[in-house]
Parts: structure tokens; C-alpha cells; sequence
């Protein structure tokens, strides 16, 4: 009995070698064909998953082309935030509490220092 499990255990470790003995490589031209195949199928996946984050989900920023964006946000409190929002070219500063938002104040968008500057010392004088 005992020599039973030997020879089956001898063999199950030699089983390996004994399959080897029959392997032979694949070609050349098979090796080089499954490697390309690979290549094309693992980047025509990565395409695909992109698209459809572009198209169904949406979740990377700043591929959206409409009339609200989002310039920045910055929590201040759990689930209390500001934003600063630019619809239709005004800029607004919104407050977003758990269940509401508020325009805390519109901005101007002065497009250089010297705008901004000039604008200050007008409303200081």
C-alpha cells in the first residue's frame, strides 16, 4: 500500500517532465499573431471603456460644452460647500448646504489686473 503512494506521488511530481517531452514551441509567425491579437483586443477595450465614459457617464471633467461650468469647488464643513460658477460668461459664488444652494454673490470678470485695478480705485474715489 505503501508503495502504491510512493509511485503515484513520484509520478504526479514527474508528470510534468513527461509533458514537456512532447511540447514543441509554436512558430514563429503563430507567437507574433497571438501577441498582436492580444495588443488589438486589450487597446480596442481600453477604447471602449473610454467612450463610454465620455458618452454614458461622464466622469471626466471638462468634456462638457454647454452654458454652465464649474470653475472650482471647496468644501468648507461635511456636506457644506462653495463653488464658483461661470454661466453664460458672469461668474457666481455659490454657497451649497445639505439641502439647499444659495448665490452668496456675482462676481465681475475683469479679464486683467489693471481692469480690476482701475475698477477699485473708481469705487474708492
Amino acid at each position: 500500500m505503501l508503495r502504491t503512494f510512493l509511485f503515484i506521488g513520484l509520478l504526479a511530481q514527474a508528470w510534468p517532465v513527461l509533458a514537456a517531452e512532447n511540447y514543441s514551441p509554436p512558430g514563429l509567425l503563430t507567437g507574433g499573431l497571438r501577441v498582436v491579437g492580444s495588443l488589438v483586443l486589450v487597446i480596442g477595450l481600453a477604447l471602449l471603456v473610454l467612450a463610454l465614459a465620455k458618452k454614458r457617464l461622464q466622469l471626466l471633467p471638462g468634456q462638457k460644452k454647454g452654458a454652465i461650468r464649474v470653475i472650482e469647488t471647496r468644501a468648507l464643513a461635511p456636506k457644506k460647500a462653495v463653488a464658483l460658477i461661470e454661466v453664460r460668461g458672469r461668474e457666481l459664488l455659490v454657497g451649497i448646504g445639505q439641502d439647499s444652494v444659495s448665490l452668496l454673490c456675482e462676481l465681475p470678470t475683469d479679464k486683467s489686473f489693471a481692469d480690476a485695478l482701475d475698477r477699485q480705485l473708481e469705487v474708492g474715489e
